[in-house]
């Protein structure tokens, strides 16, 4: 074996296994790979042009580390492929990955819009609630009032009609009837209002 293929030969074969361990081992980038075992075949090819004027058992010789490159840059191209494979796998994983992660913020920010939205809603139903109740409260506050100061009337006039009635010495039955009557009529109305309301 001449010097120059021999030296020519074990160049292929280091650059060979560089790049399969650097692919096995993920030292290189696949870029970087790829371009180790373009060099080799490069090498490759010169090393069988050198090789082939060759005859004989020393020809056979370099015919046969000329095969057991080849094999051998052949599998670190699959390695180098594979390792691209994988890499683009792990690509679109990662990018649905992404992309699943970024839908589910969208309905998490569609959640919270709509419960603050919901929130605002019902906010807004309490405060429509509360005014209402208020204006009733008003309403019934003024509806007490007023049946309130009827009451006082009919009681001030009845006293009246007591005051009247003792001031003249009015004595009939009947009349006394109709003062006891009154008085306590206006007293049940009184009492049923305050129940009601």
């Amino acid at each position: 074996m001449t010097d120059e293929l021999k030296t020519l030969y074990s160049n292929i074969m280091q650059d060979i296994e560089r790049a399969s361990r650097s692919i096995i081992d993920k030292q290189l980038d696949p870029q970087q790979a790829l371009d180790l075992i373009k060099l080799s075949e490069k090498s490759l090819l010169q090393f069988g042009a050198k090789a082939r004027v060759f005859t004989g058992p020393e020809g056979q010789i370099y015919q046969k580390q000329f095969q057991e490159m080849r094999q051998k840059l052949q599998i670190t191209k699959t390695q180098l492929t594979q390792l691209q494979m994988n890499s683009i796998d792990a690509s679109l994983v990662a990018d649905m990955n992404n992309q699943a992660v970024l839908s589910q913020k969208q309905d998490n920010l569609k959640i919270m819009q709509q419960t603050a939205v919901d929130g605002m809603q019902t906010a807004n139903n309490l405060a429509g609630d509360i005014n209402e109740e208020v204006v009733d409260q008003n309403e019934k506050i003024a509806s007490m009032a007023q049946t309130n100061e009827r009451i006082n009337k009919g009681l001030k006039k009845g006293i009246n009609l007591a005051d009247l009635i003792k001031c003249t010495e009015v004595k009939h039955m009947y009349a006394q009837a109709i003062l006891i009557a009154f008085m306590l009529a206006f007293s049940i109305a009184a009492i049923v209002v305050r129940l009601v309301l």
